[in-house]
């Protein structure tokens, strides 16, 4: 196996999570509309892409944060927090 480098720094870390956090926000008001009507949230797509935490776990060499499983983890939390459905 091989070993992932933690590159990820506090501060990054920090503002990994505020941005989980906000977008929780966002697909705790989309999610439930989106559940009556039988389908996914489509429109929050572009908003967790510009968050930038789809790249959270891929190396800063190759264009991501570095992040360690702990703190994928948790993002994934927050983003539950929100809608679980969708996080």
């Amino acid at each position: 196996m091989g070993k992932h480098d933690v590159e990820i720094t506090p501060a990054e870390r920090a503002e990994v999570l505020e941005a989980a956090r906000t977008l929780a926000k966002e697909f705790a008001v989309a999610g439930p509309s989106a559940d009556a009507e039988n389908r996914f949230p489509t429109e929050l797509v572009p908003l967790y892409k510009d968050s930038g935490l789809p790249s959270i776990a891929i190396p800063k060499k190759y264009g991501g944060l570095g992040a360690d499983i702990a703190t994928t983890a948790e993002v994934s939390r927050e983003l539950a927090k929100g809608d679980p459905a969708i996080a």
